[in-house]
């Protein structure tokens, strides 16, 4: 098995990942004589050397993104909701709309209104909903003809925005003629 070099936060998101999709990790799996099982079972892992898992361990311990639970003397590492979070920003990196066979004919609208305080994340959410393909109608309002609850879900939750960030579905938006070209949408 080659192991490659990897920067910690490449190890530290494999392990977020895995406890975010459910399975279970202990602080038993990572001691030298079981590491190699629990390298068999998590693929996800098997390109980290065990000195890169057990730092990165550290660093998600240190950083609140992961604790160590107790559970009727069994102990196991669970994801915190700061790792949770930092999960959704990742996620984020992959966030895409499903464009369906025939459009439903109506469109989806963002609203957000995001504190001055806040503008880090404002600025986060406006570059994520333009690599996801809306058009900015306005100010705080862009436009995108597919359904994208999930997708706006995700980013509400990844940028901490659930109370600023508003999603409308409409049937018409008066003069639509350029989004309907911009996204090629039948007359």
């Amino acid at each position: 098995m080659q192991i490659r070099s990897a920067h910690k936060h490449d190890v530290a998101k494999d392990i977020l990942m895995i406890l975010h999709s459910g399975s279970m990790l202990t602080p038993a799996m990572f001691e030298a004589d079981k590491l190699r099982q629990t390298l068999h079972k998590f693929w996800r892992l098997q390109r980290h050397s065990p000195a890169q898992l057990r730092r990165s361990l550290k660093y998600l311990l240190t950083r609140a993104l992961i604790e160590v639970k107790d559970d009727d003397s069994f102990r196991f590492f669970s994801i915190t909701e700061k790792g949770q979070r930092k999960v959704s920003r990742f996620e984020l990196e992959d966030l895409s709309i499903a464009i369906p066979l025939k459009w439903d004919g109506k469109w989806r609208m963002i609203l957000f209104d995001v504190p001055e305080g806040r503008k880090s994340a404002r600025n986060a959410l406006s570059l994520a909903l333009r690599s996801m393909g809306f058009w900015k109608l306005q100010d705080s309002v862009w436009v995108h003809p597919y359904n994208c609850e999930k997708e706006v879900t995700t980013l509400r939750h990844a940028l901490d925005l659930s109370d600023h960030v508003r999603l409308i579905t409409a049937d018409s938006v008066e003069n639509d003629t350029a989004l309907k070209e911009h996204f090629h949408l039948g007359f």
